[in-house]
């Protein structure tokens, strides 16, 4: 799986239904994984956007408001 700007699709209202639909079925059933890579307080948002630009991380980063 690849990234892509979801913006583009929104001249597209009824793609954007049908695949997040899907998609979420997919992660729903189990057939396919969300990796989260870490999990930053929202106070370290600069050091995650920093490992992200210094490719120090895997898969997706959280950013918590609660922490």
């Amino acid at each position: 799986m690849i990234g892509f700007w979801l913006v583009h699709l929104f001249r597209e209202p009824e793609a954007i239904k049908s695949g997040i639909s899907e998609l979420l079925g997919t992660v729903a059933a189990g057939d396919l994984e969300v990796v989260i890579g870490g999990v930053y307080p929202l106070s370290e948002a600069r050091q995650a956007h920093a490992d992200l630009a210094g490719r120090k991380t895997q898969g997706k980063l959280l950013l918590d408001p609660s922490r």
